[in-house]
């Protein structure tokens, strides 16, 4: 199959392997544009997406399942630039949360000990 001309649509081997910028639409309402590529992740297919920043650098990169996609449209990169300085401050990723730390730097009321006792008896 034959791309028309000024097409940003990948055909032929391409098309097997994905690799172009792209406006992704993934279940849960979450909309996100930048370079997407497909790639073995085990034994499933998963779509690596690197968000752009306004500047056109990296944000943060996510992966997404195939089922997960509601719609991928491919864009041209200066599209995805756009679409980040206006959208950019809104779309930030969920924040990792820190390693824990060991059990005794945990506030009493998360400690196993305050919560059943001592001896791992539930409290009255």
């Amino acid at each position: 199959m034959a791309a028309t001309e000024g097409s940003t649509v990948p055909t032929g081997e391409a098309a097997e392997r994905f690799d172009a910028f792209a406006y992704v639409e993934l279940f849960g309402h979450t909309q996100v544009a930048g370079r997407v590529r497909s790639g073995p992740y085990g034994s499933v297919v998963f779509f690596q997406i690197d968000v752009l920043k306004p500047d056109g650098s990296t944000d943060y990169t996510t992966l997404a399942n195939a089922s997960a996609i509601f719609r991928l449209t491919p864009v041209p990169e200066e599209w995805c630039r756009r679409w980040a300085q206006n959208t950019w401050r809104h779309t930030r990723p969920i924040p990792c949360l820190p390693e824990p730390g060991p059990a005794d730097e945990l506030p009493p009321e998360l400690s196993r000990g305050e919560r059943y006792g001592r001896d791992g008896d539930e409290e009255d």
